[in-house]
């Protein structure tokens, strides 16, 4: 599978989540002729420098990252906190990466990076629209495609249009088509 690589990956680390263990992941990036691998825990970023060995022992390439909640400022008051990947595109972001997930704030009860946060910390980071789990997808499967492009512009702004991606997933069911 020449050219692909998972950018959206959970392991041991992301609790009740994760069902990849880091010491198997360069070895399956490989066996499925890929050169490159993607962490994505789940709020925090523990594993990373294990990953990060782990995988240049095996000559992948390593690309650190991590799924977090995010409220927009534009969000409702009930509105739950959708989900978006960061992943690092230099040393640079990698800094903004641990400094924005040792940062979250509790907004509505739950444990978030909000707006300014990530307006403050976007250098060197990538950002993906969090799939099933982000905004976009929530407001595509309402039906409010204009929502869906106005988070979309939101996100583009805070990131760079060329740092900012919808994040598509095909898990072979209806939902992923729906979104």
């Amino acid at each position: 599978m020449s050219g692909f690589c998972h950018l959206h990956l959970h392991s041991e680390y992301s609790l009740l989540e994760g069902a990849c263990r880091l010491k198997d992941i360069p070895d399956a990036v490989l066996a499925a002729g890929q050169t490159a691998v993607a962490i994505t825990d789940r709020e925090v970023m523990f594993g990373c420098a294990e990953f990060w060995r782990l995988c240049t022992e095996k000559k992948v390439k390593p690309i650190i990252g991590c799924q977090l909640p995010v409220i927009l400022s534009g969000d409702g008051a009930q509105a739950l906190p959708g989900s978006l990947v960061l992943l690092c595109e230099n040393e640079e972001g990698y800094r903004n990466l641990s400094y924005i997930s040792a940062h979250l704030t509790r907004i509505r009860g739950i444990r978030a990076a909000d707006e300014g946060l990530l307006k403050e910390h976007s250098a060197g980071l990538i950002a993906l629209s969090g799939g099933r789990e982000g905004d976009i997808f929530a407001a595509l499967s309402s039906g409010d495609a204009d929502r869906a492009a106005d988070i979309a512009s939101e996100f583009a702004s805070i990131f760079g249009k060329d740092s900012f991606f919808i994040e598509l997933e095909d898990h072979s069911d209806q939902a992923d088509r729906a979104g």
